[in-house]
């Protein structure tokens, strides 16, 4: 059995490529963390958008992702950070997803208001209907087939940053999801 530690290791553990030696005086070595511009976002949701047609019902497949970091490669050339290769952008749609969701969640919340510009538009950073809202929420749902209603505690940390700003990709995610 070979020694399969990363003394030595010109690689990280969590993704390809090899790792920022930096910390290389610690004992411990990383990769350089992945920096995204807005202008970055848009690009790769404009360059999935054009993909989206070869899609299909399953979501976007590596070759679209592959195709827009090289998109982004050509567009941003001067880039800050590690290099978006194909699986970053997957995990950067992925998380783009995620925001999307939670702001769809705001505005379907009966209560909430939705500004694109100031998103939930909660003014008062102590406002208790907002704090209750990120931290847990009661959820009553009901089956027409069945006359019990069930309670269902949800938590929304992920709609914490558009307390008070929108969400500046809503309308592309909106033709994406």
């Amino acid at each position: 059995m070979s020694d399969k530690s990363g003394t030595g290791s010109t690689h990280s553990l969590r993704s390809q490529g090899p790792a920022d030696k930096k910390a290389e005086g610690t004992g411990t070595s990383r990769k350089a963390a992945v920096i995204w511009t807005k202008e970055e976002e848009t690009a790769l949701l404009e360059s999935l958008l054009g993909a989206l047609s070869s899609s299909g019902d399953g979501g976007f497949k590596a070759p679209a992702f592959n195709a827009a970091a090289e998109d982004l490669k050509k567009k941003f050339p001067d880039q800050r950070g590690a290099v978006k290769t194909g699986t970053v952008c997957k995990n950067k749609w992925t998380s783009l997803k995620t925001l999307y969701n939670a702001v769809v969640d705001i505005k379907n919340t009966s209560g909430f208001t939705w500004s694109d510009e100031n998103g939930a538009g909660i003014a008062l950073k102590d406002d208790d209907v907002w704090v209750r809202y990120i931290k847990v929420s009661i959820i009553q749902r009901s089956s027409n087939t069945c006359t019990q209603c069930h309670l269902f505690w949800q938590h929304h940390p992920t709609a914490k940053p558009f307390r008070t700003k929108g969400f500046s990709h809503l309308a592309l995610m909106e033709q994406l999801v």
